[in-house]
């Protein structure tokens, strides 16, 4: 719920740095001029701040701030974020928001078809890991399991089909720890 309420929060500051004027020069009506704002907050002042230095007046840099407007203008993306956040017990990330709203200006259709596929993707993971978790290996199990073989079914063959199994939860582990050394270079 933290995290929650701190995209929230981020989303607001988006909303409020994309009211800021972006370049000086020019009026913009009754309340922008010259892309200066006083200490007051009033835009079109003169003497008064550029949104680089208000920017900076309240503790973002320039990265921050963008990310911040980013936010603002794909809620859509956040309130979807914190749902799968929620549905996977997890923590709904400003990275992912980011990182769906990147590929969601590369393309709509895409873009959906990217949720849909992440989403079927995900379950479909964490039902095999919690199907591999619930089943007990015990030695009482494992001779009721060997009593299943017969001349149709050979031991050998469900061993060759678990290990092919094995190999693509061990292709699956790799690709993440690569995914995750990725996330940390950025």
């Amino acid at each position: 719920m933290l995290a929650e309420a701190v995209l929230d929060a981020e989303v607001r500051l988006g909303e409020l740095l994309k009211e800021i004027p972006k370049a000086s020069g020019g009026n913009r009506g009754n309340q922008h001029t010259g892309g200066k704002i006083d200490s007051g907050g009033d835009f079109g002042k003169k003497g008064g701040k550029s949104k680089k230095e208000v920017i900076e007046d309240i503790g973002l840099n320039q990265k921050q701030a963008e990310r911040m407007e980013a936010l603002a203008e794909n809620k859509d993306i956040v309130e979807y974020v914190k749902a799968e956040a929620r549905e996977n017990d997890d923590i709904p990330t400003r990275k992912r928001v980011l990182e769906l709203a990147a590929r969601k200006k590369k393309g709509g259709d895409d873009y959906n078809s990217y949720l849909n596929l992440h989403m079927k993707v995900c379950k479909e993971l964490d039902k095999i890991i919690e199907n591999i978790n619930k089943f007990e290996v015990t030695e009482y199990r494992m001779d009721v399991l060997f009593e299943n073989f017969d001349g149709a079914t050979r031991v050998s063959d469900t061993v060759s089909y678990i290990e092919g199994a094995r190999e693509k939860l061990q292709t699956v582990i790799t690709e993440l720890r690569k995914a995750e050394k990725r996330a940390k270079q950025t």
